[in-house]
């Protein structure tokens, strides 16, 4: 039996994304190697940005070992802050009061762990997984969803730079091994760090067999085109060019958008509900925010599935992995990505023929052809253009967490 510290804010039921992810994981790691015993290190509810969503409870064994340790989030000091002087919560970031609490996770192990396994964002896990090895010694694997100083979303100051890339060389070295979430990402990190190569893994975003429910809608007379997004909406995410298209559509060809709906759901920041009410369209419905089970029934409910990337000027730094598209790739409908060219959303929608790229700089004219185009399929009944294929075993969580286990049994 090996004893394995998990060090994880993002843990279920918390909702987000790598909150997913990592109940993904987690659950075919109990439920498939018994010879693997966890001991959880969480944040303690609420967390500020991850609502609870009971439906993730769904992701977790009935008893599980786990220590969850209060944030210091006061929400007025960190609103101000982001506001005025938004470097000083990039230390690593607005959960900094969790690796500060590494003692109290001492106190409360019964026996030293054998091994350290941790997954971030946010960073904060990573920085109170490094404070443990440093005490126990033992190795540790480290999970990053995103590059961290190399990360195309983080504008890091001059000290919160140099910080932090300390702190990410400091991680680099003691860790045993990094996984990530795209070949591309490894494929960076290999040529950056030559001397650790042998490190860094690919890792991806999972979906779970469990979900693999494909759903077909009928084509009635009188049934409309659905597209679907489910997702947040902030800053250079932004649903801004799928909306001008969807204006484009309503001004030059009305007839077809009379044959379409197009379904909103998630969070968005304050300039993307103002697009909302420039764009608005009889067409256009957005849901606010939806638990996890809604939302996969939503997404089950389309005929095209709407995936937006963030934004990113340099094509060789748009290397993350959205893990919408594996939610997507379950439900057997096609996907519409707005994403950059080159990017890791680009190649994997081409490579698995999930369906239609375009790209933010394409223009508003030619992503409302694009809309016209899947109209046009629908009027012809051409089913087989909205069916893709199933979704490949390489990204089922039960056999990443298997690959995952061997790497722990093998340290």
């Amino acid at each position: 039996m090996k004893n394995i510290l998990f060090v994880s804010i993002a843990f279920p039921p918390k909702l987000d994304p790598e909150c997913i992810q990592t109940g993904r994981y987690y659950k075919y790691l109990v439920q498939k190697h018994p010879e693997l015993q966890f001991h959880v290190v969480t944040s303690a509810n609420p967390t500020r940005f991850m609502p609870v969503n009971d439906d993730l409870q769904t992701l977790l064994p009935k008893n599980h070992p786990t220590f969850e340790l209060k944030l210091f989030e006061p929400w007025l000091l960190h609103a101000l802050l982001n506001k005025a002087l938004p470097l000083a919560l990039q230390f690593p970031d607005s959960k900094y009061s969790f690796p500060l609490q590494w003692r109290k996770v001492i106190k409360q192990l019964s026996t030293p762990p054998d091994l350290i396994y941790s997954r971030s964002y946010p960073l904060s896990s990573t920085l109170m997984a490094l404070k443990l090895q440093k005490h126990f010694g033992v190795p540790w694997v480290m999970h990053l969803s995103d590059p961290w100083t190399d990360s195309p979303l983080h504008r890091y100051g001059g000290l919160s730079y140099r910080v932090n890339t300390a702190w990410e060389q400091t991680c680099f070295s003691r860790a045993s091994y990094i996984t990530l979430t795209s070949e591309k990402t490894v494929e960076f990190y290999r040529n950056k760090f030559p001397h650790w190569a042998n490190k860094f893994i690919c890792m991806p975003n999972v979906y779970d067999p469990h979900d693999l429910k494909p759903t077909a809608r009928e084509n009635a007379p009188e049934r409309k085109l659905r597209f679907v997004y489910t997702g947040g909406l902030a800053n250079t995410r932004t649903a801004e060019p799928i909306l001008a298209a969807i204006a484009g559509l309503r001004k030059n060809q009305p007839e077809l958008l009379e044959r379409c709906e197009f379904i909103w759901a998630g969070d968005m920041d304050s300039r993307n509900r103002a697009l909302f009410e420039q764009y608005a369209d009889p067409a256009i419905t957005h849901l606010g925010a939806l638990g996890y089970r809604k939302a996969l029934e939503l997404q089950k409910s389309a005929d095209v599935l709407i995936a937006i990337d963030t934004k990113i000027a340099s094509n060789d730094s748009a290397m993350f992995f959205p893990s919408k598209l594996l939610d997507y790739w379950t439900t057997g409908h096609r996907l519409l990505a707005l994403t950059t060219p080159g990017s890791t959303t680009d190649e994997f929608v081409k490579k698995f023929q999930l369906g239609t790229a375009v790209y933010f700089d394409t223009g508003t004219e030619a992503i409302t052809d694009t809309l016209a185009a899947h109209v046009h399929q629908y009027i012809q009944k051409n089913t087989a253009f909205f069916t893709i294929p199933a979704p490949d075993r390489a990204f089922a969580a039960d056999f990443n967490a298997g690959r995952l286990a061997e790497i722990f049994n093998s340290l």
